[in-house]
C-alpha cells in the first residue's frame, strides 16, 4: 500500500468524505467555469458537478475545507458539497481542464 493509498483510506474511514477518481471522469465546461484556475490552484480544489444549486467540489483533504465558505460565497450558490481526491489527481485535472486559450 502506497502512502497515497493510506491517505485515501484515512479520508474515507475517518473524515467520511467520498473519494473520487478524477482521472476517470469527464467534467463539462459549464461546471469547470464555476471556479477559476487561480482559486483551484490556491486551495487545491476542483469543481466536479453542479446540480440544483449545489456545487460539488473535490478537496485534497479535510484541512482545505476552510475554503468551503469562501468558495460557496464566491460562486453564489447556497451549497457546496465536498468530496476528496489525491493532490496529484486534482493538480492533473486543473492542468487538463484549464488549458490556456
Amino acid at each position: 500500500m502506497t502512502s497515497e493509498d493510506s491517505q485515501d483510506q484515512f479520508l474515507r474511514n475517518h473524515v467520511g468524505m467520498e473519494l473520487v477518481d478524477l482521472d476517470s471522469l469527464q467534467i463539462p465546461h459549464s461546471v469547470i467555469s464555476k471556479l477559476s484556475k487561480e482559486v483551484c490552484l490556491k486551495h487545491t480544489i476542483f469543481p466536479l458537478d453542479c446540480f440544483d444549486e449545489v456545487l460539488t467540489v473535490v478537496f485534497e483533504d479535510s484541512l482545505t475545507l476552510d475554503a468551503y465558505d469562501k468558495i460557496r460565497l464566491g460562486v453564489g450558490l447556497p451549497h457546496v458539497e465536498p468530496v476528496c481526491s489525491s493532490r496529484e489527481q486534482i493538480l492533473s485535472a486543473i492542468q487538463r481542464y484549464y488549458k490556456p486559450r
